[in-house]
């Protein structure tokens, strides 16, 4: 297995995507939050729709320079060509719109159990046990993508679980105790979002997989395979919607008991009826435009799993801004349980990142440069003992002079003196 280093992935555009997407995951997740609890706006369905149609202007933001400009198309395309040529092994310039339809059904599914889980759980909560994708996206990387799991990475994941148990308890507990002001949660709730954690980090974790294995293989700009996802998933929606339509409302905070699962039409009215319910729908979307943007540069330059990671660690944002916007209250038990739990989380990432590197027990010996750090260290070990012993001759040959200098003073003197009472003896 070849290594590479890792940390030259990370350039000015990853770290400028990975600021971004901490932003509008942010937002997405507040937007939704006040969507569901300030105007009690219960429709994932409709809610999952915005995310569509925010990736779906991505494809209307990347096609109208190649509409209105001949020179940007030819450009763009001699850049695509280039780009091709240049991987190794060669990526594909010729793209089946289709596959795109498959991760975006993937993502129909995980944002709907998503949004829903939102209305039953707390939502720093809700985003924290996403962190169960980092474990399932790495396993459906090595399985889709045969990407390796080298023993750093599982440290960092080991770390960012740590991470996530103490925080999850806080959470837990605080709901228990009303902490969390937004909602009254109840125990059957509670469980029917975390069965929707479940399938969501699942199918969440499969699409991002399939999202690198199609931006691997052939050439297509993220922003370009962005809109195709929104375009599908739009088409995608509109027959699950359909079907929503038609199944009774299962639990009062999912829905409205005495109708269904989705209502469309109720939907679209509640939203143009209220201008402060409409500007937070729009930030959704504005949001979702760029948080998959985004993660599709860093599934691109770097993996699924980073994506993923960096997703995840998000909780710790979110669950400030819920302070802030005081859908969570300060809560000095809870507080020292998630501290301890996000910093653990911060550690973990950092580590699988390869920022932070734990060198002993041989921790970080799938990290790229390790056997030259091993052979500089035998260096360095040799060279200490080279000096060591050198330093210890050079004081035994001063010992020997000193005592070879005394003798010689004795000599001249008149020779060797003998002990005192050896002369004594001979004396008498």
């Amino acid at each position: 297995m070849k290594k590479e280093d890792f940390r030259k992935k990370i350039t000015s555009v990853v770290i400028a995507a990975t600021v971004g997407l901490c932003f509008a995951d942010t937002l997405v997740t507040i937007s939704l939050k006040i969507q569901g609890t300030t105007y009690g706006f219960k429709h994932s369905g409709i809610q999952t729709m915005f995310v569509f149609i925010g990736e779906y202007f991505n494809l209307i933001v990347f096609g109208l320079p190649m509409m209105l400009s001949t020179r940007y198309r030819t450009s763009h395309f001699q850049g695509l060509v280039k780009q091709a040529k240049a991987s190794k092994p060669p990526m594909k310039l010729r793209f089946t719109k289709l596959w795109a339809a498959l991760p975006c059904l993937l993502e129909c599914l995980s944002s709907c159990m998503y949004f829903t889980s939102l209305l039953l759980l707390p939502a720093s909560i809700s985003n924290m046990l996403q962190g169960a994708q980092i474990v399932a996206t790495c396993l459906f990387s090595k399985w889709i993508n045969n990407n390796p799991i080298l023993l750093h990475h599982k440290l960092g994941i080991g770390l960012a679980i740590i991470g996530f148990i103490f925080v999850g308890i806080a959470g837990y507990s605080g709901a228990l105790g009303e902490t969390f002001n937004d909602l009254h949660y109840t125990t059957e709730g509670y469980i029917i979002g975390l069965l929707c954690i479940l399938g969501n980090l699942i199918f969440h974790s499969v699409q991002t997989n399939i999202e690198e294995r199609i931006m691997r293989v052939n050439a297509i700009p993220p922003q370009r395979i962005v809109g195709l996802e929104g375009l599908f998933g739009m088409i995608w929606m509109l027959t699950i919607i359909a079907a929503f339509n038609y199944i009774p409302c299962p639990n009062d905070q999912l829905c409205y008991i005495g109708g269904y699962l989705e209502d469309f039409a109720t939907g679209i009215k509640s939203i143009l009826d209220d201008p402060g319910l409409l500007f937070w729908c729009g930030s959704t979307i504005f949001a979702i435009f760029f948080f998959n943007l985004f993660g599709m540069i860093l599934i691109q330059r770097v993996n699924a799993v980073y994506k993923v990671f960096w997703d995840n660690t998000l909780s710790i944002f979110v669950w400030a801004t819920c302070l802030l916007t005081g859908f969570e209250t300060f809560d000095k038990e809870h507080f020292s349980i998630q501290m301890v739990g996000y910093a653990f989380l911060i550690i973990g990432n950092l580590t699988y990142s390869e920022l932070i590197r734990w060198r002993f027990w041989h921790l970080d010996k799938d990290i790229f440069d390790f056997e030259e750090r091993q052979e500089r260290i035998s260096i360095r070990k040799s060279l200490q003992r080279e000096a060591k012993l050198r330093a210890s001759l050079e004081k035994q040959s001063r010992l020997r002079e000193r005592m070879s200098g005394g003798s010689q003073q004795r000599v001249s003197a008149g020779g060797p003196l003998l002990p005192q009472r050896v002369t004594e003896g001979s004396q008498n």
